[in-house]
């Protein structure tokens, strides 16, 4: 299972996010991290 960024997908994510979300959790080896709205400054 992936590490997840932040663990539980945030309120406002719409259906398609959910399930990548779930997807990419229940299927990544755990050495893999998933960031979900991560914002990157120039």
């Amino acid at each position: 299972m992936a590490y997840m960024v932040p663990e539980i997908i945030p309120r406002g994510a719409n259906s398609g996010e959910r399930i990548l979300f779930e997807t990419l959790k229940a299927h990544l080896p755990s050495d893999y991290i998933v960031k979900h709205q991560t914002y990157i400054s120039k």
